[in-house]
């Protein structure tokens, strides 16, 4: 699929020089005049295998711990990613099931303080806890994670 998109400009541009006009001074000029499209061509393969690296990182959690390592951590490795606590949820059963449960000191919560728990917990070292890490940090899980799932920052 890379060789889509590689270039020789030398050999394009003597492929598409009529013979008459192969000489070493007209190559020359020519290949001075296309020196721009040379540098927009280096342009967009840099822009592509940026965005071919995006691309490749998914929201799943080994994928997003290896972004969030290599870009903040790389010497220690230290940043984890852990689920949180979530609500346990208890089934209380009906008369006619004629089943009893022992609730204990369980509390019961609503389905809407069930749905707004958060989905996991980003573990990251006390060294960058400062406001411009912070600020990159939440921007890149926000970036990666996947969508409708919260998340909470702990500095340990």
């Amino acid at each position: 699929m890379d060789r889509i998109f590689s270039v020789d400009f030398k050999k394009l541009i003597i492929n598409l020089l009529p013979l008459f006009f192969r000489r070493k001074g007209i190559f020359a000029l020519i290949e001075t005049l296309s020196s721009a499209m040379r540098t927009i061509y280096l342009m967009f393969l840099s822009k592509r295998d940026d965005h071919n690296k995006d691309l490749a990182i998914t929201p799943q959690v080994f994928s997003l711990r290896k972004v969030l390592n290599d870009y903040f951590d790389a010497g220690d490795r230290s940043i984890r990613i852990e689920d949180s606590n979530l609500h346990e949820r208890s089934y209380i059963f009906t008369d006619g099931e004629q089943r009893p449960l022992f609730l204990g000191e369980r509390a019961i919560y609503t389905a809407d303080e069930l749905r707004f728990g958060t989905g996991f917990v980003v573990i990251v070292p006390e060294s960058l806890n400062n406001v411009a890490e912070t600020a990159r940090l939440k921007a890149m899980i926000n970036k990666y994670k996947l969508a409708g799932t919260k998340y909470t920052i702990r500095y340990e």
